[in-house]
C-alpha cells in the first residue's frame, strides 16, 4: 500500500492508504503502484484516480500541481482540488453557458468564425478543471 496525501494552499486535503495513483503529467498519464521507482512530476489539470484496498476508485478533479513519490509514500501539491457542491454547481453552470455560446457561434457565424452547421458544443472536463483553479 501507498501512504498518500494531497496538500493545497489551504492545508492538507486528503491523507489515506491507497493501492494505486493515476494522474496526467506534462508528458503523459502515469499510474503509480507500490514499490514504484522514485519520481517527481509536474501535473496538468486532470482527474486524480485513487484505488483503495477494495479496488474501489475515488476520483478528484485537480488543477495541476506536482507529484512526488518515494519509498511507498506519495504526495501531490495542488493549487485546487475538490470543491463543495455549491461552488461545483456554479462552475458547471458557467461551463454550460460557455458551451452554449460556442454552439451559437458555430450556428450563427461572426465574421469568419463559425460553420453555419447545427453543431451542439458540449462542456469539456479540461475546461471544468481550469475553471476550478480560477
Amino acid at each position: 500500500m501507498i501512504a498518500f496525501k494531497v496538500v493545497t494552499p489551504k492545508g492538507e486535503y486528503l491523507k489515506q492508504e491507497v493501492k494505486s495513483i493515476h494522474v496526467k503529467t506534462v508528458v503523459g498519464e502515469i499510474t503509480i503502484l507500490p514499490n514504484h521507482m522514485p519520481i517527481f512530476a509536474s501535473l496538468v489539470p486532470c482527474k486524480l484516480v485513487l484505488k483503495n484496498e477494495n479496488d474501489e476508485e475515488e476520483i478528484f478533479a485537480i488543477s495541476g500541481g506536482f507529484l512526488q513519490f518515494n519509498k511507498n509514500e506519495g504526495m501531490i501539491l495542488a493549487d485546487a482540488i475538490g470543491l463543495d457542491s455549491s461552488i461545483s454547481a456554479v462552475l458547471i453552470q458557467n461551463c454550460m453557458v460557455i458551451a452554449g455560446i460556442g454552439t451559437l457561434v458555430q450556428l450563427y457565424p461572426v465574421w469568419r468564425i463559425g460553420s453555419r452547421l447545427p453543431i451542439v458544443m458540449g462542456i469539456s472536463f479540461t475546461f471544468l478543471s481550469i475553471a476550478i483553479s480560477i
